[in-house]
């Protein structure tokens, strides 16, 4: 059997190319087939992940010489993502727009859409994420998509209707995702784990790449895009602890006060290695979450945005540590500071038992 899965493979973000690596690890550890990611990578994308862009107002350019101080750490960080493509996730041929997958279809037997916010109604490739070339033969599987969010505008309800109903299996990482579906099309479906969770820790472990620190034990601050709030609450952290604040986050071009180490090199490998030997995490970020719950760590989840936040209470408010969620540096006390992981543990086990059912009944 021949697989071929479309997602966010070659974004330079961590938790969209290790959800990759995941999903295609697995299916290959578990299944005697063929897995490649359908290599669908826009000019546009490409140009995303550029260290240095093009402006069209001129205060934007300050940002863009700041970079030159960083140049070493950022083209580090740069090559690294490619280095971890081209290593660790195998890809078909390019195709760089929508009508060359309709042209020329990847030959496979099964076609999956994998993790991430592939389903976003945002998203400005809804036919290739939706599955919506190839063959009619080609079985179509979404496992753990996310919307995003938890409704979807009428002006795209029913282009996004006709789009789930060419699906020969349906689940969604969110329950929120399961709700949309189901609305939209009448049918009850699983919500599963994201692709992260399917595979041994062990499996990361392998693959993580050591940094160099001088502190062996230290707060670990993964932003996405509430920097101050999250800071904020490192520091209240930072405070009870005694701890330094180890920064993950390669748009942080000055210097943050409170902050000791500004991570701006680190590729998917070192991100492993920083989150899993981190005494505690602070996280805006979804698969910071997530790599948090897979290797046991005392973390605390910032809600950065409301309205995109379902995809973090969900999986917490299941497995019982929706407490971890927090808004404001008060509500972080000395006697919150520990997990006792047995319960959550035992929970997120069975999701992921219930996970892999559902995927070993579509590959079958």
């Amino acid at each position: 059997m021949n697989i071929g899965i479309i997602t966010f493979h070659s974004a330079h973000n961590y938790g969209a190319m290790l959800q990759a690596f995941a999903l295609q690890k697995y299916i290959k550890n578990n299944y005697n087939c063929n897995v490649k990611n359908i290599n669908f990578n826009t000019d546009k994308d490409i140009k995303a992940y550029k260290i240095f862009k093009k402006h069209k107002k001129i205060h934007s350019y300050i940002w863009e010489i700041l970079k030159f101080l960083h140049y070493s750490e950022l083209k580090k960080r740069h090559n690294s993502f490619e280095l971890f493509l081209k290593n660790y996730i195998d890809t078909t041929e390019r195709y760089s727009t929508y009508e060359k997958l309709i042209e020329n279809p990847p030959q496979f037997d099964v076609y999956i859409s994998g993790s991430d916010q592939v389903f976003s109604p945002k998203g400005k490739e809804l036919n290739a994420y939706y599955l919506n070339f190839g063959p009619n033969h080609i079985k179509k599987i979404a496992y753990a998509p996310s919307f995003g969010y938890t409704s979807i505008p009428d002006d795209i309800k029913e282009i996004i209707k006709k789009l789930l109903l060419r699906f020969n299996y349906l689940s969604a990482r969110e329950k929120s995702g399961c709700q949309i579906i189901k609305d939209l099309i009448n049918k009850d479906i699983p919500n599963v784990v994201d692709p992260v969770s399917l595979i041994d820790p062990t499996e990361y472990r392998k693959i993580s790449n050591p940094v160099k620190l001088k502190y062996e034990n230290y707060i670990l601050c993964y932003s996405l895009v509430g920097i101050k709030k999250q800071i904020a609450i490192a520091c209240r952290l930072k405070e009870i602890t005694g701890l330094p604040i180890v920064l993950i986050r390669d748009t942080a071009l000055l210097p943050i006060k409170c902050v000791d180490k500004i991570i701006r090199f680190a590729g998917p490998r070192e991100f492993l290695w920083l989150l899993d030997n981190a005494k505690y995490v602070v996280t805006d970020s979804f698969h910071g979450t997530s790599f948090s719950l897979i290797f046991k760590k005392n973390f605390f989840s910032v809600i950065a945005f409301p309205e995109k936040a379902d995809r973090i209470y969900s999986i917490l408010k299941e497995i019982g540590l929706d407490s971890r969620i927090v808004y404001k540096p008060g509500e972080i006390n000395k006697q919150d500071l520990y997990i006792d992981y047995e319960a959550p543990s035992e929970k997120l086990q069975a999701k992921i038992q219930l996970s892999k059912e559902f995927l070993h009944k579509a590959l079958q």
